[in-house]
């Protein structure tokens, strides 16, 4: 099983979602998505519960991927493929009553039932020449080998990558044997056989053979008769289902069967289509949907439009035991600094490295765990952020063993992303937030490209209240690609400034406030920032003024310094005069404090830090004498940073 480090409640809840209970009211299937940015460990975790659940319950993993263009029956007959894998002590699931809708339906049009001369004895005996030619053991097989061969590679991919000949024919080889032994041949051909089972459920007397041949005539209309025939196998599916956990040995076993869907954004249309089917019956269908996806609008509509759950917070026992509680997005944690500390330990290291990396990654799993790995591989030399970045993603790819991590990183957050999509995303790293991404491309895209960058899923909640923000690791990567640009009026500086108020300094709100300083300090204006926070630190309380200075000295640098991080924290505070803030006791304490905290808070600062730390609790209690009442907590934060100091080597 992977580690999930800090995701292991994922496992009983997903538990919850599938625990059979017997006399709760009819209502939908319940329905839980894991939501988190490219590299939260959602495949990771649905990996977890897979393995929990193989040899225990039947279930089936779908990628969202793949079924995006999917027809809805061509899903079902997908997972009723996988459904009737052998599952501990259960042969499969069986689904006669879906299979007998697929033997018609995918036969050539039934004349007799169509046009002016239409018979519909004819069509009736037409269908029951179909069904009676697969009471044959060798036509059922080939019927089986084609409807496979057709559904199942697409549809059973697994999220790692597309399904090789080899898998596909394993695939088709272990379906069609249990199959062959275990249920769906029917291995019984009389009145009582599977096959009657599935033929009466259309229908007694005519009605029966009379909707299987609307079944066929309209699925040759597909698109014009969509909806009537996805609802129609939806609801042979949900019966196959029930019949089997009400008459069969499915029903001892404690739970229901599952379906798990990774990147869960394609497969929205048709798990909404699923959930809708099972809401209109009598009682609640025995399947629970466990998925995997990145967030977004789509994420957020097919659960319901509640907000995201946190998996620390969730009460397991209670929360699908609630009938009212059909369908719940859990928003995965970012890794904490303990965890990542703990990947590094199993990774063979523990120093100030394993800081450096979280620091970047804000605790990204994926991230994180590709750079723990480049660390350990590089555990005799000191590397900053940027040289691990820069190390070779996974050399055993054989399609591109050299390629950097940090250019794979960005290949897997945007996957969906063509080159100039990822150009218009670039553009928005000088944004804080999607509020300020869309100020910018209001102005600089088209409205097509706009709308497609700020409702692409890469945005996810920001902690706490505000604005969606791109994730650190991505936001921090594409900076970096900002950074770099030489032209046009999309460069570093032309971006900052424009985000800017128009008119910086004295009556901007508070927010305001913390727009111009943290985008002047972008730029280097040191000086500009200094002035305006010597003015601010005499009419806020400390906590406040604290606040903001953390909020302003988050902005990104252009170029990181990696080898003397004290030194360039000095020579910036140079560019500072001490006329630019006047009514202060110790003028360029509070310009070595701002340049000291930016360079801190770059994670791509070197790990030589101790002096810059120490330079910074200089800096506080300098600034402490200057704020007199609030000395107290200034002083405070700079003990904070003397132990800080004390992490990091000289």
């Amino acid at each position: 099983m992977p580690r999930l480090y800090g995701r292991e409640k994922g496992l009983p809840l997903a538990g919850e979602v599938i625990k059979l209970r017997p006399g709760a009211p009819a209502g939908e299937s319940p329905m839980l998505i894991f939501v988190g940015p490219s590299g939260a460990g959602k495949t990771a975790l649905l990996d977890a519960v897979e393995d929990i659940l193989e040899e225990r319950v039947p279930h089936a993993r779908m990628d969202g991927t793949t079924l995006k263009d999917s027809p809805v029956p061509d899903v079902l007959a997908a997972l009723g493929f996988e459904l009737n894998r052998r599952c501990g002590r259960l042969d499969g699931l069986r689904f006669p009553r879906l299979l007998v809708g697929r033997m018609v339906m995918d036969e050539p049009l039934i004349g007799a039932a169509v046009g002016i001369g239409a018979d519909p004895e004819k069509a009736r005996q037409e269908v029951r020449r179909i069904l009676d030619r697969y009471r044959d053991r060798a036509a059922l097989r080939n019927f089986l080998s084609r409807l496979a061969g057709a559904v199942v590679p697409p549809l059973a991919a697994r999220a790692a990558g597309v399904m090789v000949d080899a898998v596909w024919a394993d695939v088709i080889g272990r379906v069609l044997s249990d199959l062959m032994s275990n249920g769906l041949p029917f291995p019984r051909f009389g009145r009582r056989s599977e096959l009657d089972k599935g033929e009466r459920w259309y229908g007694a007397g005519t009605a029966g053979p009379d909707k299987l041949v609307k079944l066929n005539v309209r699925y040759h209309e597909y698109p014009k008769y969509r909806g009537w025939v996805d609802r129609l196998l939806l609801d042979a599916f949900l019966a196959d289902l029930e019949d089997e956990f009400a008459n069969g040995p499915a029903a001892d076993g404690g739970y229901k069967c599952a379906i798990l869907v990774d990147d869960a954004e394609g497969a929205a249309a048709f798990v909404k289509a699923l959930l809708s089917a099972s809401a209109g019956r009598t009682r609640t269908p025995p399947i629970g949907v466990i998925a995997a996806a990145r967030g977004g609008p789509a994420v957020r509509a097919l659960a319901g439009g509640a907000a995201a759950a946190s998996l620390a917070e969730i009460d397991v026992p209670a929360v699908f035991g609630d009938p009212a509680v059909r369908r719940l997005r859990i928003a995965l944690p970012d890794l904490t600094w303990n965890e990542t500390e703990q990947l590094a330990r199993h990774a063979g290291f523990h120093d100030h490295t394993a800081k450096m990396i979280h620091q970047f990654t804000a605790g990204n799993p994926h991230a994180t765990a590709r750079l723990v790995r480049a660390a350990a591989e590089c555990a005799d030399e000191r590397a900053d952020v940027g040289t691990l970045l820069g190390r070779p993603y996974d050399p055993a790819d054989d399609a591109d063993p050299e390629r950097p991590i940090g250019e794979r990183l960005v290949d897997d957050f945007l996957s969906a992303f063509s080159p100039r999509q990822r150009e218009h995303l670039i553009t928005t790293a000088a944004a804080r937030d999607q509020d300020e991404a869309q100020f910018l491309t209001a102005a600089l895209l088209s409205p097509a490209d706009a709308g497609f960058v700020l409702r692409s899923d890469v945005w996810q909640p920001a902690r706490g209240a505000g604005p969606e923000t791109l994730p650190a690791v991505l936001h921090r990567l594409l900076a970096r690609r900002l950074a770099e640009r030489v032209a046009n009026g999309t460069t570093w500086d032309a971006l900052h400034a424009r985000l800017r108020p128009a008119v910086p300094g004295d009556g901007l709100t508070g927010e305001e406030q913390v727009r111009d300083l943290y985008h002047a300090l972008a730029l280097g204006d040191l000086a500009h920032v200094t002035r305006r926070l010597a003015a601010l630190l005499t009419e806020m309380p400390a906590s406040a003024w604290l606040g903001l200075v953390a909020k302003v000295t988050a902005a990104p640098r252009r170029t990181p310094a990696v080898h003397d991080p004290s030194g360039e924290a000095e020579r910036l505070a140079r560019t500072a005069r001490a006329d630019d803030v006047p009514g202060l006791g110790h003028p360029r304490a509070l310009a070595a404090l701002v340049a000291g905290l930016w360079i801190a808070a770059d994670p791509f600062t070197g790990p030589a830090r101790y002096e810059l730390h120490t330079a910074i609790a200089a800096a506080y209690d300098l600034i402490a004498q200057d704020a007199h009442s609030e000395s107290a907590m200034l002083n405070g934060e700079a003990e904070d940073h003397r132990e800080i100091a004390k992490q990091w080597p000289r």
